[in-house]
């Protein structure tokens, strides 16, 4: 079963992130650069190690339409009952996705010269 994230956690922001991507047909790396925002960035953002800047969520806002109060918070009065629904099908997908994958291995602690 998918972890139920609160809806502001990087986690569930994550999940956000990755479902408007997929919905593009993008890899994160095109979908970055189409978006004016460094792969790396993205990648951090997917992978819940930091939070979108306002900056980058109003670069996904003017490329997307989808705007801040969805990648920040889930809310979704602000888009259209399609484009909701067409969201939240796709964070459903990557919920159940993320939930059936296994963590990877923890690294090995580095050696020291």
């Amino acid at each position: 079963m998918a972890a139920d994230f609160p809806p502001h956690s990087l986690d569930a922001i994550a999940e956000r992130l990755i479902a408007l991507r997929e919905l593009s047909g993008l890899k994160q790396n095109l979908y970055a650069k189409s978006l004016g925002i460094t792969p790396t960035a993205w990648n951090n953002w997917e992978r819940a190690l930091q939070r979108i800047s306002i900056d980058a969520a109003r670069k996904v806002y003017q490329h997307t339409g989808v705007d801040a109060h969805w990648i920040y918070d889930g809310d979704t009065r602000l888009l259209s009952p399609a484009k909701s629904a067409e969201l939240a099908a796709q964070v459903e997908k990557v919920r159940a996705r993320r939930a059936s994958e296994e963590p990877p291995p923890p690294k090995p602690p580095r050696k020291r010269a």
